[in-house]
Formats: structure tokens, C-alpha cells, sequence
């Protein structure tokens, strides 16, 4: 029988089906009903939200209460817990999986109950729109006490107006305060309003809500269309508007907080207006701050105190569980993908999961629903370039339907019978129509017939029913197809996205900007997997990008937001990287864009290795609130913000507190670039185009550079403008002004900026460099311009040859402007030449303020009234010796000198020496530490020549490519010597307080799993590479258990496991490795015993030193941190004795019924695949750790074969598999090796011939025979049970060189054939 479900199976009942197909109990039962990861606004949530969602019925007879009842979509302990809510039979339960933590049973998110604010019966302050009103109005500052006074609502025409305002009136303001005492239980917000015929309300000046028909930012005279009628008089509650949970967080103040709403007539003929308006908020605790809620407010949602959330997402690749009160998974579900807008329901509720294109929140599930989704359609001429036109087969069989002009093919679209002829540039989109399934996928393929582009392509398919509201009307997002065409026209990337209208007055060009997010919600399968923007920033996987129009240089050069970012890559500006591409919509041309990283969320993941969920960023835009707070919220911007306005930076505590909040070097490379490209289109004229972030809690904030198209010449065309005044004078008085002037009063961060904008002109911002990035840019746009220009009309190629040589002269002339400003400014009285130089040619180099020129002699512009530093470093097998003559260096002997140049002048840094290669490699990681033994990560780099080598401006990064660390100036490696990177310095001090020779911190750790650094010389050569795995073959210890990872001196590739081996606990950083000498060490382990055998698992230690050891207090473990084992009091270890821990009492004591220095039992045994075996003091302090495994290279024979694990050399690596060999049978447990093999056992003698050992005593050989068949061991071990010597014997006989050996009774042991013969030799000297 066909497993297949249709609502459309009119025949046979759903009931009679459903009992075929799963037949389910009729017990109590709560299940999973529905479940939909993607919600295209079937339902929202109390903030507008469109969220995934869950949901739960109640299949059995009686009712559930589901407090402790969890939803995971991880394991069981990651469960969100539900409230208790009783789900009567039949009942079901939505529960929102949107990441927002509201209602769980443990979160303080849940809403304890809902309080009102502001009621409409309140006193209000007004205003009759007769004129304009003041500009702040709606802001919390506004002194309205001019305004006239009434209690609300407010209207004429329906008899209910408490506040009767003229006939006739086309315009009403009102406002009211109120108090907020604790904004943080403050966690959900709903807005009441009933209106006639339009409003708009504002939260302490920022908008909130609006009607739907008014458009743009209204004044006084505007007029609502079309008409709304208000409905509380007649009964019905008025319109909820939900306010968006982070906005209001952002929003709310401590203190006075203000409500403003205005409302707007449809005319001034209109027999009526109206306006009454509540605020509610929903309280996170029993705490009672305002007024109870009118008897008609009805918050929503699936509980008695409003929606559920849980702390997760949905995604298609992850499983929904749900847990009950037990832990026990009740049931789960594997969504897999879903199209846009669909669900997976169990039909009828009690059905088999099918896929639903009707989902049915909060409702029975009936119809729609199939058991999948038909296989998607190929085509079998890829897409791409063609010259000619081709013919297309679409593959797949069965009932196929395309469309040529950008629509999803549907059950009416073209039946596909033969090959498409496609004879012009044409977007190809196929589906698959099966019975019993839902429609497949829509593939989508662009082929470009003779397209002249040489730029890449971004093909756009966007249904023509959609093109009005997404592209024409930019009012919604829609399902787009995009495929991207590289330069070499293969396309990397298709898929569906959200796709968008982006930008502020730009929106009204007819060539719009478009944006394009990876979101479930729009078809989306998964991120973007492909470097779009490499080599500039080699990202492998993008949520978004966009294609922009150009903005403000749409008409002009069209490269300006592309020349400012790329001129500052050099900078610490942050920064997005851009891409000139060819667009096309539905197949037609479309134009030049630029593509651009989006600046979110992602963008800190993808360029400073930020989670997106616990990114805070905040913009300034002129159309928007001073402040805004995109993602998490604006309280910790404040509060920096204050910190560093409203303190004295002159106060050295202070400006190293500042230093935290802000990345200082980030700070003044930002304000240098804006200021220098004179954009006018940010602090100066507008307050607007500013944006930064913090990555994460307790990181600092940094500015990224944000739409600087008016800038360089564009706008006002001024290369004179004075933009650094206007950023010292901030007519708008902003946050970031204050800032910058608070900042400036340090004389540190005075000097640097002032230094810093000097280097950057003499580097960085260079007319060379700024046009060989223009020309560049211009050699891609030449050929697209022409035909951009005849579908846009934004002129010509000489026009535009004109703007590109309009840019190209605002770089030329800029920095003659922009120095006369720094000077005023600063009252610096005049610019001075600095030449550097070096001698003999190539034995160093000359680094002055923050850089070190690329060649030299060199000459740069600095200023007569800010001294600059200047220092001479020496490069590999160079020694500084000392500065030609200049007055102004006071000790011609010392590298470093700060002077103020009053005139040109020159400085010649002389060294001596011969060049070398530079002998340095990584040489152990510290990637990560045992928790007792926390330093942070770290790494070492050693010198391994005979000269000290100067490091200053070298750098360092792991395998993120945005991670990079600048040694310090001055930074030297010893001859044969090392120096540490560390990530945090207090935590790598509180572990090796005697440690000096390390630098950082670095900005950055190391990856617990796998990860790689790189050092790089001063000129960006790399030098050095280690790259590590926390996985076999690579040393097991390093990965959390206190040891580090040691280079060996072989030439292994560092790459390799082979390289590395398991260091000491808390490492070697800063000197030799030398032998770890572990006292008390692991000496045997017994960790799988025989079968005929079994003694349990037991672990033997043995004191090495010459005093007893009191183990005391000290515990046990193995890799499970719950199995502990305290080591009972007066537990000693004789000096060079032994102890054995044993799990087993009984069954170690059957086989070792003399063995009597043992202690346990362990409570735990260890694993017989491979376990850890880790020793703590009795500060809790891991002091040793052993890592073993059952395979090769490890002994064999102790996995299940009746031997152990037996250390050789106790002063050798614990942890190499070499330093360990199967030890006598049953093992030795308590005392040394016995080659004899004593203690309970019998070895039968080897086979087939005996053992002979010639000369004995010996001196220089000793000869060994023995007939046997295959091949021998020898082992030769002293009378402490050390293995001295070890070979394998091919034949019957060897010669053993002892020579070096002391002399002494050794024993010497072989084995052959499964059997062993031992004999007792001497050695004479």
C-alpha cells in the first residue's frame, strides 16, 4: 500500500486512513501536534515578530499540567522548562521558538502579570495643530507647560470626547509622563490606541506606532488617507500595537519617561476625530509599579500571563524534542526543509507527520497535507555564458512546469513537453508537480546569451507579482532567486533569499539598492559558502550581502563608499569590503552595483569572530533616533559614553579605563579617515552615518566606517573642507563629539592623534595610493558604463571620466588642506620634512610614530609642536650601533628618541653586523588549560640562532584571518632564547609569575578544537607555522588536561602531529623543555583485564624521591570529572616504593592475595578503549595527567590480553606510547617490573630451543641465541626494573652493545612465540 496522505481523498474517511496508517493509544498523552521553523506571518507574536514555532496537544482523556515539561532542541539538559498550565484533553499549547526566554518555568523573561502606565483617562498635556508645533515635542526634555491640560480621550464629533477640541481640526498633539522605577521588569509593552482617523505615537521621542495610512514623517497639515473609524465606542477594544521588546529596553529611561501621540484628521470636513490611548506593560515579577489593566485588555498568547518563548531557534537541520517532567523525550520531530511558510503536522492531530502548506496555529490540523515534497526538477545545460541560443532539457520525469519571466512556475504554468529554446538572456525556473506530494523546490537557471560584461554578475529572479511591493513600493520583502557569476562567469552561489530594498532618499532612483539575507522564513537552505569578497577578506560563508546603487555617487563616479573603505584597510577603522558586479532582475539588465558586506550582527561574526547573539551595535541616522540600539541595547553605550565624555582623561586611571570601553586605536582611525575624505554627511552637517559595536559583554567598542558616499569632492565638492572643525565643535552636541573632545584633553591620545594622522597621510592616505585604487575601480567600470548610462541615464562615459578625475584630484589636493587644519587646530606652527634612512642599505629599518615606511630613504610630513618618536630597529644578524650627528638626539647610543622638529631634517639609524636567515619557529601552544590550572592560551616562539633577533612589529594570528597581534617596539628573543605570546596576561601570571619574557595580551585566543598561527616579519613574510588537532594521532592532554604542546627538535613539518608531543603540566612557557619528573607518576595501569583473570582496573603510582610521599587529601580521576576518588588520610609511598588503587577489592585480592600496599576502591573503573588517568593535590590542583589509548601504537596485549600497561623510563615522556610496553602477564601491581614475572603468574619457556647469552660477565657485546621460529624480543632492564636496552631478534641469533651501560646485574628477557625465557647477565667495566 502507498504510505501517501491527501486531504483530497474524498473516498475513504481521514479516520479509516489514519487507522491504516498509525494506529495510535488512546491513553493519556502529550505530543508534538505541529511544528513550523519557518513562519512567513501565519501568526506573529506580542512584539510584531514573526517567529518559529511549536506546537503541543494534549492526546489522552484527562488533563496535564505541564510545569517542568521541557523543550530542547539539543539534549536533556539544555531543555526549556514550561510554566504550569493545565492542558485539558484535546488541548493544545503554542509555544514560540524564538530565542526571546519568555514564560519558561526558571527564566526571570516570564511576564508575572500586566500593569497599565498610562490610561486615557489620565491628565494629559495638548496641543491643537493650528501651526506646527516645537520640534522636540515628543521628547522627555520638552517643557509643555505652555500646552493646555485635559483628561483624555480627545475629539469632537462622537459624543465621547472627554476633551473636546474644535470642529473642523485637522491636527492633535498630546503627551503624558510617567515613572519608571525599574526598567529591567519592564519586559513586554503593548500600546492600546482608538483612533480617527490616523496617529503616530512616540516613546520619549522615538516612533513606536503608526496607522497604516500615514506615510513619511507627517507635519501639522497632514492628512490621514484613507479614513479610519474609531471602534471603542461601539464596543469592540481598541488596536494593539505590541512594542518590539529591545526597542523598548532601549527606550525607557529611569525616571520621567514621556508618551506622545499625534493624531491626524482624513479633513477638515470630517464630522470627527478621535484619540484615546493606553500604555500596558507586562511586569517580570510579582512587583507592583503602576495601575491595574482595563477589563478589556487581553495581552494574547499561550498562557495565563502572555506568549511563550523558549531560549532557542528552529532550524531544518536540528531535532525538536520534548522532555517530560522526568527527562524522558515524550517525543520528537526532524523537520527537515520546509518551503517558506510551511509546517510538519500530525494530520488530524493524532496522524502520521506530514508536510503542510496550510499551517494551523493554535488550531486543528486538517487538510493540505502531504508526505513530502516532490523531487526537484534539472536542467541539463548548466547555467551560465553562452554565445547563441541554446536549447534547454529540463530532466526529472513526471509533471514539470516552467516560467521565463521570474514568477514560481504554479499548477497553471507551462507544461514542459520538449527543450526550451532560449534565445536572449533568460531566467529559467522549473518545478516538479507530483499526486500525493507537495510541489518540489523551484530551481532556478540564468543563462546569459552574448553578454558583453566583464564584471561579475548578480542574476535576481523576483516574481512580477511581487515586484511592486518589493522593488516598485519597497514596502515588503519577498522569495528571491540569486545567482552569482563570477569573473570568470562560473557560477559560485545560488539560492533563495529574503530579498529587500535597502538605503534612505536612494529608495526613489529608479535603480534600486537591494539586499539579500539567508532566512528560512524566504526559502533560504543555508548561508551563503563562498569567499565573494577574497582576497580583501577571505570569509568562507555570508548570512547577507547587498548590491548598492551608489547612493549619493549614483550620478558621479560611482566608486567614492568603495575608495574611502579600501583606502582605510590599512587603518584599524572597521571596515566592509565591496565588489563591483552587473545586475540582473528577471533576466533583464539591470546595471552597475556594487556589492558590500551588510553591517550587522554577522558582519562582527565574519570580521572579528563575534556570535551574532551577543553582538550590541548602535547607528546614528538622521531619520531615526539619536541613538539606536540594532542589536542588544543602548544601556552599555551609555554608560561608556558617559564614562569617557564626562571624566577627566587627563587623569591617567581614567584614560586607562577608557582604553577598555574603546578601541582608542580604532577611535582615532576612524574620526582621522571621515575627517580627512570630508564627509559631510556625518557629524558635521547632518549628526548622521555612524555606527559601532562591541562583539561581546566586556569587549571594547569600535567604529565602523558606514555610507561615506558624500565624501571626497562629492556633495559640496569641497577638497578645502574644514571637517575636523566641525568634529571639534559638533554643533549637535553628540555623544560622539563629547567623546572625541574629552579624549583629546589626554596628552597621550592628544600626541598619537595628531602623529597618527601625519603617518596615515604619509602612508596610507598617499594621492599615489588613493589613485592607483581609483584607477583600479575605474578599469573595471569603463566598460559597463555606457550601457549602465543607457539604461539609467546617470551619464555617459565622458561624464564620468570626468567624476573619476574630479575624485582623483580631491585626493591630489586634500592633504595640503588638511594639514593647514591640523595646525590651526592644534596651533602647531608649521609643517616639518623628516627624512629616514639607513646604512648600510638593508641591516634595519627606522620605525617612527606608529609606522615603519616600506623602503628608505624615506621622507615624510610631521608638524613643528608635536614631538614624534622615532626608532631604529635592527633586522636578523644586525646590531644597532648608533644615530649620525643631529642635535636633536641627546644619546646618539640609544634606539629610541623622542624629539619636536622645529625644520626639515634627517635621521640616520647605522648597525652593524652581517644579514641572516631568521631562526625562528613555534616551539609549544598552550591552546587549552585544565581548569585548575587556568593561564589563558598562550604560545612560544624560539630563537634558535646565536643572535639576539629584534621582533618589534612583527606579527602574530591563529587561523581567523582578522586576528592579529603587532609585537611591541622593542620586543627582543634572546640568542637560543623564547618569548611567549599570551591572551591574557593576569591569568598567564597567576601561573608562572617568573615568566618575563612574553608579550600581549593578544587580542584573541586559540581554539580549543583546532587551530593554526602564523608569525610574520615586518614586512608581512611568514616565518613561522604550527598548526594543532584535538583528535588521534595528536597529543591527547593538551586538549584540557593541564599539559602543553612541546616541539620535538626534528625537522617534522609543525603541521603534523609527529611534531609535537605532550609537555609537562602548565608547560615549559619561556625556557627549555626539560623532563617533567612527576612525583608521585603513574608506573603501571591495568585498565582491562583478562578475562580468565580479573583483577579489576587498578592504577599503580610510584614515589621516585627519597623521602615518603603522604598522599593525603590528594584525588584521583579519570576523563569523567564526576569520578573522583579522595585518597584516604595516611596513605604514604615509600621513597622508591610503590601504591596501587584498585576498583575491584575482591577481585584484586583473588589474584594478588600478597599484595598489601593498595588502596581503594576507586568507585570507577577505567575505560577499556582508552581513559585518562589525572592526579590533584589537595588544593584540588592537577599535578599529573596520563592519556593512554588501546590501539597502536600503544600496547595491544593490555587491551583484554592479561598484561598492563608498564612504564619504562619514569623520567621519560609519561605519555609517549614508546615509554610503555606490555608488562609481565596479570602485571606487577605494588612493586618494579619483574622481568621473572613472580607474582602470580607462569610463563611457559620459549619454544623450541633454549636460551643461550654469551660472554657472562660482559664487557662490550653480549651474544644471544635461541632457536625459535619467527621473530624475537629482547628486553634488557636494570635492577630497578628500568628498560635499558630493547630490539627485536629477526633470526636466531644478535649482538647486544652494552658498552655504554654501568656496570651491574641486569635482566635480560625474551620473547617469542607467546612465551618468554629470562636470564641475569652481568657487566663488568
Amino acid at each position: 500500500m502507498k504510505s501517501h496522505i491527501s486531504a483530497s481523498l474524498s473516498h475513504l474517511s481521514l479516520l479509516s486512513l489514519l487507522s491504516l496508517l498509525s494506529p495510535l493509544s488512546l491513553l493519556s498523552q502529550v505530543r508534538l501536534s505541529e511544528v513550523a521553523p519557518t513562519n512567513t506571518g501565519q501568526i506573529l507574536d506580542e512584539d510584531g515578530d514573526r517567529p518559529d514555532w511549536i506546537e503541543i496537544q494534549n492526546q489522552g482523556t484527562g488533563a496535564v499540567d505541564l510545569a517542568g515539561w521541557g523543550l530542547s532542541d539539543g539534549g536533556k539538559d539544555s531543555r526549556w522548562l514550561l510554566p504550569s498550565i493545565s492542558l485539558q484533553p484535546a488541548g493544545r499549547l503554542l509555544v514560540f521558538a524564538s530565542g526571546k526566554n519568555r514564560g519558561t518555568l526558571t527564566s526571570p523573561g516570564g511576564i508575572d502579570h500586566w500593569e497599565t502606565a498610562v490610561n486615557e483617562s489620565d491628565t494629559w498635556r495638548y496641543f491643537i495643530g493650528m501651526a506646527a508645533p516645537p520640534a522636540n515635542w515628543a521628547a522627555v526634555n520638552f517643557n509643555a507647560a505652555g500646552w493646555q491640560t485635559g483628561p483624555g480621550g480627545f475629539g469632537y464629533g462622537d459624543g465621547d470626547d472627554a476633551t473636546t477640541v474644535p470642529t473642523g481640526t485637522i491636527s492633535l498633539y498630546y503627551r503624558r509622563t510617567f515613572t519608571v522605577t525599574d526598567k529591567t521588569q519592564l519586559i513586554a509593552s503593548i500600546l492600546s490606541m482608538d483612533y480617527d482617523d490616523g496617529f503616530v505615537a512616540y516613546l520619549n521621542g522615538a516612533e513606536i506606532a503608526r496607522s497604516n495610512n500615514i506615510a513619511g514623517t507627517p507635519d501639522y497639515t497632514t492628512l490621514a488617507t484613507p479614513e479610519h473609524e474609531a471602534v471603542f465606542y461601539s464596543g469592540t477594544a481598541p488596536d494593539a500595537f505590541p512594542l518590539d521588546a529591545v526597542a523598548l529596553s532601549n527606550l525607557l529611561l529611569p525616571g520621567n519617561n514621556v508618551l506622545a501621540v499625534e493624531i491626524h484628521n482624513t479633513a477638515a470636513s470630517s464630522s470627527d476625530l478621535s484619540g484615546r490611548t493606553w500604555l500596558h506593560f507586562g511586569i517580570g515579577s510579582a512587583q507592583q509599579f503602576f495601575g491595574p489593566t482595563p477589563v478589556w485588555f487581553d495581552p494574547g498568547g499561550g498562557g495565563p500571563t502572555g506568549a511563550l518563548h523558549t531560549d532557542f531557534k528552529l532550524n531544518f537541520t536540528e531535532t525538536v524534542k520534548l522532555f517530560d517532567t522526568a527527562g524522558s523525550i515524550a517525543d520528537s520531530l526532524s523537520t527537515g526543509y520546509l518551503q517558506p511558510g510551511h509546517s510538519k503536522m500530525r494530520l488530524n492531530d493524532d496522524g502520521q507527520w506530514c508536510v503542510s502548506a496550510m499551517p494551523t496555529p493554535g488550531a486543528h490540523n486538517t487538510g493540505g497535507c502531504f508526505e513530502d515534497y516532490a523531487t526537484p526538477p534539472a536542467f541539463a545545460l548548466p547555467a551560465g555564458f553562452y554565445n547563441g541560443s541554446q536549447s534547454v532539457a529540463i530532466t526529472g520525469g513526471g509533471e514539470i512546469r516552467y516560467t521565463t519571466d521570474g514568477s514560481e512556475p504554479a499548477a497553471g504554468s507551462t507544461l514542459y513537453t520538449s527543450p526550451v529554446s532560449v534565445t536572449q538572456t533568460t531566467v529559467l525556473r522549473a518545478r516538479r508537480f507530483e499526486q500525493y506530494k507537495q510541489p518540489s523546490q523551484v530551481v532556478t537557471s540564468t543563462y546569459l546569451i552574448n553578454e558583453p560584461t566583464t564584471l561579475p554578475v548578480v542574476s535576481v529572479s523576483l516574481p512580477p507579482a511581487d515586484f511592486d511591493a518589493v522593488y516598485t513600493n519597497h514596502t515588503d520583502k519577498g522569495v528571491v532567486a540569486v545567482e552569482y557569476f563570477d569573473k570568470d562567469k562560473q557560477r559560485q552561489f545560488s539560492g533563495d533569499f529574503a530579498g529587500y530594498v535597502v538605503g534612505n532618499w536612494s529608495v526613489d532612483f529608479p535603480q534600486k539598492s537591494l539586499q539579500f539575507d539567508a532566512d528560512e522564513d524566504f526559502g533560504s537552505t543555508g548561508e551563503i559558502e563562498y569567499p565573494l569578497f577574497a582576497p580583501d577578506k577571505p570569509i568562507e560563508k555570508l548570512h547577507s550581502f547587498r548590491i548598492r546603487n551608489e547612493d549619493d555617487d549614483f550620478t558621479n563616479a560611482r566608486m567614492r563608499d568603495r575608495i574611502v573603505n579600501e583606502l582605510a584597510a590599512p587603518t584599524h577603522a572597521g571596515r566592509a569590503s565591496y565588489r563591483n558586479v552587473t545586475g540582473f532582475i528577471n533576466g533583464q539588465y539591470w546595471g552597475h552595483f556594487v556589492a558590500r558586506e551588510r553591517l550587522d550582527n554577522y558582519f562582527c561574526r565574519d570580521n572579528y569572530g563575534a556570535n551574532p547573539d551577543s553582538v550590541s551595535m548602535v547607528k546614528t541616522h538622521y531619520g531615526l533616533a539619536p541613538y539606536v540600539a540594532e542589536y542588544g541595547t543602548l544601556d552599555d553605550f551609555i554608560a561608556m559614553s558617559d564614562f569617557i565624555a564626562n571624566n577627566d582623561m587627563a587623569v591617567p586611571a581614567n584614560f586607562q579605563q577608557a582604553q577598555q570601553l574603546f578601541d582608542l586605536e580604532n577611535f582615532a582611525d576612524y574620526f582621522i579617515t571621515e575627517v580627512f575624505v570630508a564627509s559631510t554627511d556625518w557629524l558635521p552637517e547632518f549628526f548622521n552615518n555612524v555606527r559601532l559595536f562591541k562583539p561581546e559583554k566586556n569587549a571594547p567598542w569600535k567604529f565602523i566606517l558606514w555610507d561615506v558616499s558624500v565624501s571626497s569632492g562629492n556633495g559640496s565638492g569641497c577638497t578645502s573642507c574644514d571637517v575636523l572643525a566641525d568634529a571639534l565643535n559638533d554643533p549637535f552636541d553628540s555623544r560622539y563629539g563629547k567623546m572625541f573632545r574629552s579624549l583629546l584633553d589626554n596628552p597621550e591620545f592628544h600626541r598619537h592623534f595628531i602623529n597618527r594622522f601625519a603617518d596615515l597621510m604619509n602612508t596610507a592616505f598617499l594621492p599615489a595610493r588613493a589613485h592607483a585604487l581609483i584607477n583600479a575601480n575605474a578599469a573595471e567600470l569603463g566598460p559597463e558604463i555606457n550601457r549602465h548610462n543607457n539604461r539609467w541615464g546617470t551619464g555617459d562615459f565622458n561624464h564620468w571620466s570626468f567624476q573619476v578625475q574630479v575624485l582623483r584630484d580631491f585626493y591630489t589636493q586634500r592633504p595640503a588642506f588638511q594639514r593647514q587644519h591640523i595646525r590651526n587646530h592644534f596651533q602647531l606652527q608649521n609643517d616639518v620634512n623628516i627624512t629616514l634612512q639607513v646604512n648600510p642599505p638593508g641591516a634595519g629599518v627606522v620605525k617612527i610614530s606608529t609606522i615603519i615606511p616600506p623602503a628608505f630613504p624615506w621622507t615624510g610630513i610631521y608638524f613643528h609642536g608635536n614631538p614624534v618618536t622615532v626608532t631604529a630597529i635592527p633586522n636578523p644578524g644586525y646590531t644597532f650601533a648608533n644615530w649620525s650627528a643631529n642635535a636633536l638626539i641627546q644619546d646618539l647610543n640609544t634606539g629610541t628618541f623622542t624629539a619636536d622638529v622645529a625644520g626639515n631634517t634627517a635621521f640616520q639609524a647605522n648597525f652593524t653586523g652581517t644579514a641572516q636567515m631568521i631562526p625562528l619557529n613555534i616551539s609549544e601552544i598552550n591552546y587549552h588549560s585544565d581548569p585548575t590550572r587556568d593561564a589563558g592560551d598562550w604560545f612560544e616562539i624560539q630563537n634558535t640562532g646565536s643572535l639576539p633577533i629584534d621582533v618589534s612589529d612583527f606579527s602574530v594570528r591563529d587561523e581567523a584571518w582578522f586576528h592579529r597581534f603587532t609585537v611591541p617596539t622593542g620586543t627582543i628573543v634572546p640568542a637560543n632564547g623564547r618569548l611567549v605570546f599570551v591572551e591574557k596576561e593576569g591569568k598567564f601570571l597567576a601561573e608562572n609569575p617568573a615568566v618575563t619574557g612574553f608579550t600581549g595580551p593578544l587580542g584573541f585566543g586559540l581554539s580549543d578544537k583546532n587551530d593554526e598561527i602564523h608569525l610574520f616579519d615586518r614586512s608581512g613574510n611568514e616565518q613561522a607555522l604550527a598548526a594543532y588537532r584535538d583528535e588521534k594521532p595528536w597529543p591527547c592532554t593538551p586538549d584540557g588536561f593541564g599539559r602543553t604542546l612541546e616541539r620535538d627538535n626534528s625537522a617534522a613539518d609543525p603541521t603534523l602531529p609527529e611534531a609535537w608531543f605532550d609537555g609537562c603540566v602548565g608547560g615549559s612557557p619561556g625556557t627549555v623543555y626539560a623532563p617533567c619528573l612527576e612525583t608521585p607518576t603513574v608506573s603501571e595501569v591495568n585498565y582491562k583485564s583478562a578475562a580468565t583473570a580479573d583483577a579489576g582496573d587498578w592504577i599503580e603510582l610510584y614515589n621516585r624521591s627519597a623521602n615518603p610521599f603522604d598522599l593525603s587529601g590528594w584525588s584521583l580521576r579519570d576523563a569523567d570529572d564526576g569520578h573522583v576518588f579522595s585518597i584516604p588520610a595516611g596513605t604514604l609511598v615509600a621513597p622508591g616504593g610503590y601504591r596501587v588503587f584498585f576498583n575491584d577489592a575482591a577481585g584484586f585480592a583473588a589474584q594478588f592475595p600478597s599484595v598489601t600496599n593498595k588502596t581503594g576502591p576507586l568507585g570507577f573503573g577505567l575505560n577499556g578503549d582508552g581513559d585518562l588517568v589525572r592526579l590533584y593535590d589537595p588544593a584540588g590542583k592537577l599535578q599529573l595527567s596520563l592519556c593512554f589509548n588501546d590501539a597502536s601504537p600503544w600496547p595491544e596485549e593490555a587491551d583484554g590480553g592479561g598484561y598492563t600497561l608498564e612504564l619504562k623510563d619514569p623520567d621519560g615522556n609519561l605519555n609517549a606510547p614508546e615509554n610503555w610496553f606490555a608488562g609481565c602477564p596479570g602485571g606487577s601491581p605494588g612493586q618494579a617490573y619483574n622481568p621473572d614475572c613472580v607474582v602470580d603468574i607462569h610463563q611457559p619457556p620459549v619454544q623450541s630451543g633454549a636460551l643461550r647469552v654469551w660472554p657472562n660477565p660482559a664487557r662490550d657485546v653480549l651474544f644471544v641465541r635461541v632457536e625459535h621460529e619467527g621473530e624475537a624480543q629482547i628486553r634488557l632492564s636494570d635492577v630497578f626494573g628500568k628498560i635499558v636496552l630493547e630490539e627485536n631478534m629477526p633470526g636466531m641469533e644478535t649482538v647486544l652493545t652494552v658498552s655504554s651501560l654501568p656496570a651491574g646485574v641486569y635482566s635480560l628477557e625474551l620473547t617469542a612465540n607467546g612465551g618468554r625465557q629470562v636470564a641475569l647477565v652481568s657487566v663488568i667495566r
